[in-house]
């Protein structure tokens, strides 16, 4: 996953937030352990604003960088199409840091495909969105179906010379319920027939609100005083999308 140096709160303009690190339990000064019961139970959601954070400089390893964006994109078979599209982004963000920061998550591609190989000299990164692109990954609870669609995604791109995916993105995530616990459980958490496995899911949505004391309210919220990111979440529509519940608030940063 690709990542480049940004001011702090032009951070508010990311969308997604990553389940990607595993925090081990330690006692705390007066010798108490930090309380993870959370962890009991195969809940995604469990972070918000009081959950402890780890802030980017505790495991970015760059001194001064104090947030990291992630510019992502799905569904990549064509990449002929992808680098019509992109090469203006890429060319901005090369003459901001000098590299090309994007990760582009794929469904299926020739690893030998010479444009891989450009984009990877610049900086982007390939990573993984399933082959088949099933919405919902576990349609009909057939596990064995979801694994395998997955597991050929993590290999194939794991052949791309020079190319080590480190992270998933769900299929239809940002638009149904996608997400669940027994993928983490049993698909993400497992090892491929190859051996191969990921480290970072980026699948669920936090969503930056007001009450959050620490960003300015002009980040937050509209000339009206009403939230400015909660309005792209479908409510009280009478629509199907008034289900979806696959979001976080105010917890930008890395969790299990």
């Amino acid at each position: 996953m690709t990542t480049f140096r940004i001011s702090p709160f032009l951070l508010v303009l990311t969308a997604t937030t990553s389940v990607a690190v595993t925090l081990l339990g330690a006692a705390t000064a007066h010798g108490q352990r930090h309380d993870l019961s959370h962890l009991d139970t195969n809940n995604p959601y469990h972070v918000g604003l009081d959950t402890p954070k780890l802030t980017t400089p505790q495991w970015v390893g760059e001194p001064g960088v104090e947030a990291v964006v992630i510019l992502g994109i799905d569904d990549m078979r064509d990449p002929g199409r992808y680098e019509a599209f992109l090469r203006p982004v890429l060319q901005r963000l090369k003459k901001i840091d000098g590299r090309a920061p994007v990760s582009i998550m794929t469904n299926s591609v020739r690893p030998d495909h010479p444009q891989l190989q450009s984009w990877l000299g610049e900086g982007l990164s390939i990573e993984v969105h399933t082959i088949d692109h099933p919405c919902p990954l576990l349609t009909a609870g057939d596990l064995p179906r979801a694994k395998s669609t997955y597991d050929r995604c993590v290999d194939l791109l794991g052949r791309i010379p020079g190319n080590r995916p480190v992270a998933f993105r769900m299929p239809c995530c940002d638009s149904l319920n996608t997400v669940s616990p027994r993928f983490f459980s049993e698909i993400f958490n497992r090892t491929t027939p190859a051996g191969n496995h990921l480290k970072i899911d980026t699948s669920i949505f936090n969503v930056f609100t007001s009450d959050d004391p620490d960003i300015p309210r002009e980040l937050v919220q509209d000339s009206d005083g009403s939230e400015r990111f909660l309005k792209y979440i479908p409510h009280n529509t009478d629509g199907p999308y008034d289900n979806f519940v696959n979001t976080i608030r105010n917890y930008p940063y890395p969790y299990v």
